[in-house]
């Protein structure tokens, strides 16, 4: 049984969140573009590419402490695909608790806090909106690193995806 490449969470869905990956072939060309200007022996450019992942974290290593510092309701994660290439995979901190359908339940002011860091439901969806906009900011930010967004067409029985790039 096979298992898309890259995954899409319940909050990406919701929110309607990009999903912004780095194909292999896509990394390969930016540490190309950005490290090299030379012809280079095959073993030394593999050699590289495998230490590309590292080097394009570090590139935006400050920018992501950043805005994971800032969320309190999101979490942000950078991981590989299940085959190959990377994306940022976007959910709620606390995954146990669907509290993103805010008018759902009825809350008090210490459960407003705790979660949201606010007095009303009313700030609580603010806040709410607040991160998702410094989100969306990053990803489209990370189009500079060589990320694209990424469709997810289908997903077949089998587990096997059809993708197509959003631009």
């Amino acid at each position: 049984m096979s298992t898309p490449n890259f995954n899409i969470t319940k909050v990406m869905d919701k929110y309607n969140l990009p999903l912004m990956v780095q194909s292999n072939e896509m990394l390969y060309k930016y540490i190309m573009e950005e490290e090299f200007n030379e012809d280079l022996d095959i073993d030394v450019f593999y050699f590289e590419v495998q230490n590309g992942f590292d080097c394009l974290t570090e590139d935006i290593e400050a920018d992501f402490d950043e805005l994971k510092d800032k969320l309190t309701v999101f979490s942000i994660e950078l991981v590989s695909g299940y085959y190959s290439g990377i994306q940022f995979k976007i959910d709620t901190v606390d995954l146990y608790f669907d509290y993103l359908d805010i008018d759902k339940y009825e809350w008090n002011e210490e459960e407003l806090w705790a979660f949201f860091r606010a007095d009303t439901v009313e700030e609580a969806k603010s806040h709410i909106n607040n991160e998702l906009k410094l989100i969306r900011e990053f990803l489209e930010g990370m189009k500079d690193y060589g990320f694209r967004p990424l469709n997810c067409d289908g997903v077949f029985s089998n587990g096997e995806a059809i993708y197509s790039w959003a631009d």
